[in-house]
């Protein structure tokens, strides 16, 4: 019996090894085969991993070159548009107040030829002044005046547009703030340029009133305003 026991427990345990084996195989082959399949998706990860990483540093370069393109252009567009609106501030506001004109007391024909040329008066206008100039000088110096006063009118209107034309074609490089801002000032000072009309003759009080307000108040706060935004934006750019 013990011979029967001892026989059927060897050939169990031998059964037993056998299995054990062969699992042990078939785990050492599965092992195996995952740390290959491992490696090879490790392998396949890394590279798309850093194809990605290639493909994240090229965008941020670009978008780095772009954004520092658009902050060189903005430190450009920001002084140029003030320049522009204070160009046109001054030739509006040069309308009205204490203008230099010039003293005719010791002026020919030949002088006042020259000084209508150089403020391109017509070739009609020109000849009526010469024309009055050797009859009745005060009479032409009135004409020449009056003439004066619609070029520099049609003058400051210009540059009025100038600045409005830079605003509207550079507006992508402004912030919402500054592009407010701006489109304010220039209304201002176009409401007050049509009020000052040659043409228009003497105000009504409220028209007077109206433009004391924007010559006085509304237009030198929104050139300050303006100024002061312009000049934050441009710090905030300069310190990142």
């Amino acid at each position: 019996m013990w011979d029967y026991i001892r026989d059927d427990f060897l050939s169990f345990f031998g059964a037993l090894s056998l299995t054990g084996g062969l699992i042990g195989g078939t785990l050492y082959l599965i092992k195996r085969w995952i740390n290959q399949l491992f490696s090879k998706n490790a392998a396949k990860y890394n590279a798309q991993l850093n194809s990605e990483i290639e493909s994240l540093k090229h965008e941020y370069q670009k978008n780095y070159k772009d954004f520092d393109l658009y902050t060189s252009k903005k430190h450009e567009k920001y002084p140029e548009l003030l320049k522009n609106i204070e160009t046109a501030l001054g030739g509006i506001m040069g309308l009205r107040g204490m203008v230099n004109r010039l003293n005719f007391k010791n002026v020919d024909a030949a002088d006042i030829e020259l000084y209508l040329t150089k403020l391109e008066f017509t070739n009609s206008d020109k000849n009526e002044i010469l024309a009055l100039w050797s009859t009745n000088k005060e009479v032409a110096i009135r004409k020449i005046e009056e003439r004066k006063k619609y070029i520099d009118y049609y003058e400051a209107e210009q540059k009025w547009v100038d600045a409005n034309n830079f605003f509207i074609f550079n507006q992508l490089f402004f912030s919402e703030e500054a592009s407010i801002e701006t489109r304010e000032t220039l209304n201002v000072l176009f409401e007050y340029w049509n009020h000052l009309n040659p043409s228009f003759g003497i105000p009504e009080r409220d028209e007077r009133e109206r433009m004391e307000e924007l010559r006085n108040v509304l237009i030198p706060v929104r050139r300050d305003k303006l100024k002061l935004i312009l000049k934050n934006e441009l710090i905030k750019s300069f310190s990142k």
